[in-house]
């Protein structure tokens, strides 16, 4: 879920910019005079990371380590976006978007993936236990 939210984040516009009373909106790749290059590369990077921890579901620890830092890397790149934010222009203006918030559900589901880790882990181990 963390990855299909965050590829909806790249492509939905963060905000727009005015310049002579015209308006061009930009998204994380997509803008003509603004970029916000680190951000488009931490989500990518979140994006691979969160499609490779799927196919690690035969080796648990490993997959709550790299969860752990997938949802790392999500914060981080929440934190690039209002670095960017807090730094730009007073040409740019930031609308309430439904892309500014999509993150914050992805780091939602990445913290609930890791306590489903953690409980399957302590199931397996109370298993091992019993035999």
């Amino acid at each position: 879920m963390a990855a299909i939210v965050l590829c909806i984040v790249l492509f939905l516009p963060l905000g727009y910019i005015e310049e002579q009373n015209v308006r061009t909106t930009f998204s994380a790749f997509c803008g003509d005079s603004y970029s916000l290059f680190g951000y488009g590369a931490t989500l990518v990077a979140a994006i691979i990371i969160a499609l490779a921890d799927i196919f690690l579901w035969n080796n648990r620890p490993l997959q709550m380590r790299i969860a752990t830092l997938d949802l790392l890397l999500v914060i981080l790149s929440y934190g690039v976006f209002f670095i960017y934010h807090s730094t730009a222009d007073k040409t740019i203006h930031y609308t309430v978007q439904i892309a500014n918030f999509l993150p914050i559900i992805a780091i939602f589901s990445l913290a609930l993936a890791i306590q489903g880790i953690r409980k399957d882990e302590k199931l397996i181990k109370s298993l091992n236990r019993i035999r």
